[in-house]
């Protein structure tokens, strides 16, 4: 279920999309075994509809997906401790990308490889140019442990901090206000 009421900005969209694919507050998963990752590739990015996935791409892309959850909470002021960080530059070291030029002499980046390789390189691609156009840092994970859903902050401070204030942001000030009010 999308909580953010704005668009999100490419090449941010299916950055987003891909680390949405595991709801906490539903307790679902899109990506539950090769097949649902065909199915998502082809959905989300136009991939083949009979995309050969293995169990070792499954894996891949759900490290994929968890290296940029922690990076959103990164994003948020949650620090990455220096060790999950080596692990995290490890686990996606295998997907290139590489630089050609346009016509116009402009720099171009690609994602390399074949299949799921080349659909999570291109989501990499994706998260490096958003950074590079300075709106990476606006992609988050809402703070409530029931949710965890990835939304762009589109507030003019970029201090947004729930997914939704209507959803997340009112339960969270309800269950403080009670908790303080209960120990008074």
């Amino acid at each position: 279920m999308r909580r953010d009421d704005q668009a999100i900005p490419e090449p941010l969209r299916l950055v987003v999309d891909f680390v949405n694919t595991l709801d906490v507050e539903e307790i679902s998963d899109e990506l539950a075994s090769p097949a649902a990752l065909a199915a998502w590739c082809h959905h989300h990015t136009g991939s083949d509809l009979h995309l050969s996935v293995s169990r070792k791409d499954l894996a891949a892309a759900i490290e994929v997906r968890d290296v940029l959850r922690n990076a959103m909470l990164a994003n948020r002021g949650v620090a990455i401790r220096p060790e999950d960080l080596a692990e995290h530059n490890r686990r996606i070291a295998r997907f290139q990308a590489g630089v050609e030029f346009a016509e116009t002499g402009r720099p171009i980046v690609r994602a390399r490889g074949t299949g799921v390789t080349e659909i999570l390189s291109r989501i990499l691609v994706d998260v490096a140019t958003a950074h590079a156009l300075g709106i990476w840092d606006r992609t988050k994970l809402c703070p409530a442990e029931d949710c965890l859903w990835a939304f762009y902050d589109h507030s003019k401070n970029r201090s947004r901090r729930w997914c939704s204030m209507d959803l997340c942001g009112n339960r969270t000030k309800t269950k403080t206000y009670r908790q303080r009010h209960r120990n008074q």
